[in-house]
C-alpha cells in the first residue's frame, strides 16, 4: 500500500542560545501566583483514526469487511472515528457495521444513528482499544428534508494515571455552508471550552480549509491536526489541551472507500511547564527549570529607539520581533542590545490585529537570539515570564523577571498574568522552556491580565512581515467611522450610543466581526476602522438580543471623536 506520512517538526529558530544570567526568582514568589487547573499523570502517545467508509462500500462496488478490517489493523490506532456506517440496513445486508468492525480489529464499538435508512439506521461510530463510556449521540441543526446528522461523543481513559479524554465523531452536512457553520456552533456548545478533560474530534467536515465553518472552529482556540494533509476529514483538537501533533499519515487508498484513511499520532505530556505543583519538590523543580530559562533568553532582549519600548532577537543575522506601535512600520530604528552596544535598523512589516511587528538589525551578526514555541504549543495555564529593557539592560539591577501563566488565548490576542509595566511593549513573554511565546502589546485592566501578541500570528504571517507589508494597509482617509461610542466586550465591541439616525446598528448590539476578520477587543476594533476608506460599506457581524446579525454599515466622516462619561469613545 502507497502511502504519504509528513512528520511535525519545531518551527522557528535553532535551539542554541546564550546563557549567563545573574538573578533568581525566589520560591516564594512561584507560591504566590500558583492556580489549580487539572494536574495529570505522566505522558503518553495516542493514534486517532478519522475514516469515512462510505457504508463499508469500496468504491469497486463491493461490500468487503476483511480488506475495511485490515486497513483498520495496518494502521494500529488507538481510537477510530468511522462515518457513513449502517447498523441493519437492507443496502448492507443487514450488518451492524460497528459491531462487526470492532470484533474484526479486537476493538470496542459503539454506533450513533443519525437516521432511520433501508431498514436500519444509518450514523457514525467509535472504535477504541480502551473502554468506551459516558456515550452520547447529540443532534445536529439541519434544515428541513435533509439528511440528519450527529455527533458521537464517548469519555476514554488510555491510561490508569492518565486524563481522561472526550472522543468525538460526526459527519457535516453536504448540501451547503451555512448548516455546516450551525452545526459547527453546535458542536461547540456541546464540547465547551472550559471542559477540563481534553477533547479530540474527528470526522468528515465536508468543509475546505478556510472555508466559514472551518475558520469559526480555528478563530475559536480549535486547531487542525491533520493541516494541510487532508481537505475535508480532519481530527481536530482544543489549542488548550496542549496536545503535540507527532505525525501525520493519510493512505492512498482509493479503492477500499471513497475517502481516505487519515491517521494522527499526538502525543501530550504533565510535565513541569504547564501541571501545577503539588509538593516542595514540584516547585524546586519548576524553579530551577525557570532559572535555566531565564538565562538562556537574558543576551537576546533588546531596547528600540532609546528606550520608547522593547524587542528580541530571534536569529543570527538580526531579525527582532517587537511591538508594531513600538517599532513603526519601514523607518529607521536605533536597537540597543544587553551588552550595551547599539545598532542601525530599520523596522519592516506588521500584523496589525496582533500588534505584531519586525526589525532588522544593520549587520550580519552574529547576534544572541532565543528560539520560537512551535504554533499550537501554548496553552491556557502554561507557565511563562516576562522579561522587558526599555532602556537597555542594567547591569547593576540585573534580570527582573516577572511569573505566571496564560490566562487566555485567541489568534491575535493572548493574555497573561505576568505584570508588565511602562515602557514594556515590545518586551518578551516566554515559556517556561524559554521558548519565545509572544511579545508585549499593552498594559490591561487589572494590571494582573496583561496583552500579547501571540507568537502564532507573526508565525502565521511571517514572510509577509518579513517583506515589509503592513497587514491589513494603514489607509484611513480623513477621520472616519461609524459614529458609534464603544466599549470592550471581550469578545468583541459593545455599541453604547448611536450617533447617526440612519446607521443600522442599535445600542447593545456587539460587534464580533468586520469584513473577515474577528473582533476580539477595542484595539482589533480601531486596527479594523484605520484600514478602511471613508465610503467604503464594510460587512458587520453582530450579536444582538441574543441571536446573530449580519449588517452592511458605511464608513462615514467623523469631525470628531470624544469620550462620554461612561468611558465609551465615539468612532
Amino acid at each position: 500500500m502507497k502511502g504519504m506520512t509528513k512528520s511535525i517538526g519545531a518551527i522557528g529558530s535553532p535551539d542554541e542560545m546564550p546563557r549567563g544570567w545573574r538573578g533568581f526568582i525566589p520560591l516564594s514568589l512561584i507560591c504566590l501566583v500558583l492556580l489549580s487547573p487539572i494536574a495529570w499523570g505522566e505522558g503518553f502517545r495516542l493514534r486517532v483514526l478519522s475514516y469515512n467508509i462510505h457504508h463499508g462500500e469500496g468504491t469497486d462496488g463491493v461490500f468487503d469487511y476483511d480488506r475495511l478490517a485490515e486497513r483498520i489493523r495496518e494502521l494500529n490506532p488507538d481510537v477510530v472515528a468511522l462515518q457513513e456506517v449502517d447498523q441493519g440496513t437492507t443496502r448492507s445486508e443487514g450488518v451492524d457495521q460497528a459491531r462487526r468492525l470492532g470484533e474484526m480489529t479486537d476493538m470496542n464499538a459503539v454506533f450513533g444513528a443519525a437516521m432511520p435508512y433501508a431498514g436500519g439506521h444509518y450514523g457514525c461510530a467509535l472504535l477504541s482499544r480502551f473502554p468506551l463510556q459516558r456515550v452520547t449521540t447529540h443532534p445536529l441543526p439541519y434544515p428541513f428534508g435533509r439528511e440528519p446528522r450527529v455527533l458521537l461523543t464517548a469519555t476514554i481513559q488510555p491510561s490508569a494515571e492518565g486524563p481522561e479524554l472526550v472522543v468525538g465523531s460526526t459527519h457535516l452536512c453536504h448540501r451547503d455552508e451555512a448548516t455546516r457553520l450551525q452545526q459547527v456552533q453546535q458542536i461547540q456548545s456541546w464540547l465547551p471550552w472550559d471542559s477540563v478533560r481534553p477533547v479530540i474530534l474527528a470526522g468528515d467536515f465536508n468543509a475546505r480549509p478556510g472555508s466559514r465553518p472551518m475558520q469559526a472552529l480555528w478563530d475559536s482556540g480549535w486547531i487542525d491536526a491533520v493541516a494541510p494533509e487532508s481537505v475535508i476529514d480532519y481530527v481536530i483538537l482544543r489549542r488548550q489541551d496542549g496536545w503535540k501533533v507527532r505525525e501525520v499519515t493519510v493512505v492512498d487508498d482509493v479503492v477500499t472507500s471513497d475517502h481516505r484513511p487519515v491517521l494522527v499520532e499526538l502525543e501530550w505530556e504533565d510535565s513541569v511547564y504547564r501541571k501545577t505543583p503539588e509538593s516542595i519538590s514540584d516547585l524546586l523543580q519548576l524553579e530551577e527549570t525557570l532559572q535555566a530559562s531565564i538565562a538562556s533568553v537574558e543576551e537576546a532582549i533588546v531596547a528600540v529607539d532609546g528606550g520608547t519600548g522593547g524587542g528580541v532577537l530571534v536569529s543570527p543575522d538580526g531579525y527582532v520581533l517587537s511591538a508594531a506601535h513600538v517599532s513603526g512600520y519601514g523607518r529607521e530604528v536605533r536597537i540597543r542590545l544587553a551588552d550595551g552596544s547599539t545598532h542601525d535598523g530599520k523596522s519592516l512589516g506588521a500584523f496589525r490585529f496582533a500588534d505584531a511587528a519586525m526589525v532588522k538589525i544593520d549587520g550580519d551578526g552574529p547576534f544572541p537570539y532565543v528560539s520560537l514555541a512551535q504554533i499550537g504549543d501554548t496553552q491556557v495555564g502554561d507557565w511563562c515570564f516576562a522579561l522587558g529593557h526599555p532602556g537597555g539592560l542594567d547591569a547593576e539591577r540585573g534580570v527582573v523577571a516577572r511569573m505566571g501563566r496564560v490566562i487566555s488565548m485567541t489568534p491575535n490576542l493572548m493574555r497573561s498574568d505576568c505584570r508588565i509595566l511602562g515602557g514594556d511593549s515590545g518586551g518578551a513573554l516566554f515559556n517556561s522552556k524559554g521558548e519565545l511565546i509572544g511579545i508585549h502589546s499593552r498594559i490591561g485592566m487589572p494590571w494582573d491580565q496583561n496583552y500579547h501578541a501571540p507568537i502564532d500570528a507573526f508565525l502565521r504571517h511571517w514572510q509577509e512581515i518579513k517583506n515589509g507589508e503592513v497587514l491589513p494597509p494603514r489607509r484611513m482617509q480623513g477621520r472616519g467611522g461609524l459614529g458609534i461610542a464603544t466599549q470592550d466586550g471581550h469578545p468583541g465591541v459593545r455599541v453604547m450610543k448611536v450617533e447617526l439616525k440612519d446607521s443600522p446598528l442599535e445600542k447593545g448590539d456587539v460587534i464580533l466581526e468586520f469584513d473577515d476578520y474577528l473582533i476580539e477587543d477595542d484595539w482589533e476594533y480601531l486596527v479594523a476602522i484605520s484600514s478602511r476608506k471613508i465610503g467604503e460599506v464594510v460587512r458587520l457581524r453582530v450579536m444582538r438580543k441574543g441571536a446573530l446579525v449580519d449588517l452592511d454599515v458605511e464608513i462615514r466622516e467623523l469631525r470628531s471623536r470624544r469620550r462620554g462619561r461612561d468611558g465609551a469613545e465615539n468612532r
